[in-house]
């Protein structure tokens, strides 16, 4: 099992990977939540559900003056002629409620498909991105409307 097994191999050999653990949470049969998490899982691991992939505060300030307003999609951010290291911070920062996740899923395998032409040191904040897309459609997360972050097409359409 990738909760048992995979993922505390992974994390032996690099302790601070991004990498989605709600999915094989949910997967496994568990609820998406910390609380939700068995008691047995590796220490490792459980440290990953509390692991925020946030940018640090002076590429959030750039966030603001740069892209908040001006693009609202990851397929926008991705298509500007912004750095690329810096469009993947982006995507974390983008406001979730404001596209579809299926974009940012889309936005994740066309990245992944030309993971070779990607300098190393712009790999992590893409790891980042997918560990963001894990949380934002795995983890379970009580809100008032019962729904989970994200929008879907249909409410991005109505506006």
């Amino acid at each position: 099992m990738v909760l048992y097994y995979g993922l505390p191999e992974i994390l032996k050999h690099s302790s601070n990977a991004f990498v989605p653990v709600y999915k094989y949470l949910v997967e496994a049969g568990f609820d998406g939540t910390e609380d939700g998490a068995p008691d047995d899982l590796h220490a490792r691991v459980k440290s990953l559900l509390s692991r925020d992939p946030q940018p640090p505060e002076y590429t959030r300030m750039r966030f603001e003056r740069e892209v908040d307003g001006r693009y609202r999609t990851p397929s926008e951010v991705m298509e500007s002629d912004l750095p690329r290291y810096f469009k993947f911070d982006c995507l974390l920062l983008l406001d979730p409620a404001g596209y579809p996740i299926e974009d940012l899923k889309a936005t994740l395998v066309r990245e992944f498909g030309r993971i070779d032409a990607i300098p190393e040191n712009e790999k992590t904040p893409l790891f980042k991105v997918m560990s963001h897309y894990d949380r934002l459609k795995y983890r379970s997360v009580e809100n008032s409307s019962g729904k989970t972050p994200g929008a879907t097409e249909e409410e991005c359409a109505a506006g």
